[in-house]
């Protein structure tokens, strides 16, 4: 028995940052013939499978948005994981991308068919889609990369990869081997949520270090981030941009 064939003019594969904005651009382009994958069960990418200590974005909040949806609000310069999440699924009710989302379903397979001129799309629930254009919006740092160390399987305590944090585990009285230096590894004990009782230990990293390089924990930018709650006149106007003509010239021509 032959499987039924979806058409489609745009597919997009992951409801994250990437693929809601490229779906927002579509609808308000006037394209509603287009579908979103996405593998969860709910909108956020990265931002949703996420979810150790301390996870927090190192880039200014108020940069880290939509142009189209920016958000005075935020409750800190560089906020965390849980209100990420939050504003990325305030976008998706607001532009109304959830009838278009096919959640819990993930691509398996994508293959160009040159006669068609046509991408076949297998998903995780057997159907097939036939689309004009695909969008791979997958994010890297929501698929866990496990280490390749030799007597890992023979480890008899608890073991946990930060893209996919369980939160039942208790630290207390136990000792903590973090494998990594990255910004996962500090984030948790630079905001204090990885901090251990007395009586544990952290290992991995060097004392310190989990502070992030040069960010405000406390400060007025932290209480207003990104300025769109002070009065006009207290924003630092954007530089107007110069006409192509009046750009300087190189001097050999």
């Amino acid at each position: 028995m032959s499987v039924q064939r979806k058409q489609t003019d745009v597919a997009i594969i992951g409801a994250g940052f990437a693929g809601l904005g490229t779906g927002i651009e579509l609808k308000n382009a006037g394209i509603r013939d287009f579908v979103i994958f996405e593998g969860e069960e709910g909108v956020g990418g990265s931002w949703r499978t996420n979810t150790y200590p301390g996870c927090a974005c190192d880039v200014p909040s108020h940069l880290y948005s939509y142009s189209f949806e920016p958000n005075p609000n935020w409750p800190e310069a560089f906020s965390r994981q849980e209100n990420i999440r939050q504003y990325i699924e305030h976008c998706a009710d607001k532009y109304g991308m959830k009838p278009f989302i096919r959640f819990s379903t993930r691509v398996t397979d994508a293959t160009f068919d040159e006669t068609k001129g046509r991408w076949i799309i297998t998903t995780s629930d057997g159907q097939i889609t036939e689309a004009r254009v695909l969008v791979p919006a997958t994010g890297a740092l929501s698929h866990p990369k496990y280490p390749d160390i030799k007597g890992i399987s023979k480890f008899k305590g608890k073991a946990v990869h930060a893209a996919r944090w369980d939160a039942s585990i208790d630290l207390r009285g136990k000792k903590v081997a973090v494998i990594g230096s990255g910004g996962k590894s500090r984030s948790g004990r630079g905001r204090g949520q990885l901090q251990p009782p007395a009586g544990a230990a952290v290992g991995g990293d060097q004392p310190g270090a989990g502070r992030r390089r040069g960010r405000p924990d406390a400060d007025e930018e932290d209480r207003d981030p990104s300025g769109l709650r002070r009065p006009p006149a207290g924003r630092q106007a954007a530089p107007a941009a110069r006409p192509l003509s009046r750009l300087p010239r190189r001097a050999d021509r």
